[in-house]
């Protein structure tokens, strides 16, 4: 339980350690605490259908399926001309 309370120290969202705090805690008859870690277990562990959802939302609106991306460039944006020394663009 102590290397566990002590990941969660160092990241409190880590999976492991809640599930792990979850089943210690129940077998030491803690059910407080026991209950506590599993809801954040299970509030915290990915949904195994989010990406299908999210990837069938993205292609039904295209316009936006770009900002999901890390990097990007906007077309619609436009850009004022440079103009360099000497009067060119």
């Amino acid at each position: 339980m102590e290397q566990f309370e002590a990941l969660q120290a160092i990241d409190p969202d880590d999976l492991t350690a809640h599930y792990n705090l979850a089943l210690l805690y129940r077998r030491a008859g803690m059910k407080d605490k026991a209950k506590e870690q599993s809801a954040k277990f299970v509030t915290k562990k990915i949904d195994p259908g989010a990406p299908t959802y999210s990837l069938d939302f993205l292609r039904k609106h295209p316009e936006i399926s770009i900002e999901s991306v890390p990097w990007h460039v906007h077309k619609d944006v436009s850009h004022p001309e440079v103009t360099i020394a000497g009067g060119e663009h």
